[in-house]
C-alpha cells in the first residue's frame, strides 16, 4: 500500500485525502490547527460537505497531524493543497506556498 501525505486538509484537502484513503492508500493529512487535527483523528469533526462525515467515520487508513516532518517521513508521494488567494491585481498569491516550502527546506 502506498503512503501518501496531503499538506493542507481544509475543505478541499480533506475530501481529496478521504477519497485517496477510500481508494486504498495509507494517507496522512497535515494541518496547522491542532484542534481541527484532533477532531479529524477522533472522528468528531462534522462538515456539511457531501459524504465527508461518512467517509471520515469509516476511514481506517487516514490520520492527521500538525507535523510536516512526519508527513515527509511517511510518504511515497506528497500533495500540497494550500490556499492561493487572488491578489488585487488578479494574480494568485503564493505566500502560503512560499512559507510552506521554506519550512520544508530547513
Amino acid at each position: 500500500m502506498k503512503n501518501l501525505s496531503i499538506i493542507g486538509i481544509g475543505k478541499l484537502g480533506l475530501c481529496f485525502a478521504l477519497t485517496l484513503e477510500k481508494a486504498g492508500y495509507n494517507v496522512l493529512g497535515v494541518d496547522i490547527n491542532s484542534d481541527y487535527v484532533n477532531s479529524v483523528n477522533d472522528k468528531s469533526y462534522i462538515t456539511t460537505e457531501p459524504d465527508v462525515n461518512e467517509h471520515l467515520a469509516f476511514s481506517k487508513n487516514f490520520m492527521a497531524t500538525t507535523s510536516i516532518e512526519e508527513a515527509v517521513r511517511h510518504s511515497d508521494i506528497i500533495f500540497t493543497i494550500v490556499a492561493t488567494p487572488t491578489m488585487p491585481d488578479g494574480r494568485y498569491g503564493n505566500n502560503k506556498l512560499k512559507k510552506l516550502f521554506l519550512k520544508l527546506k530547513k
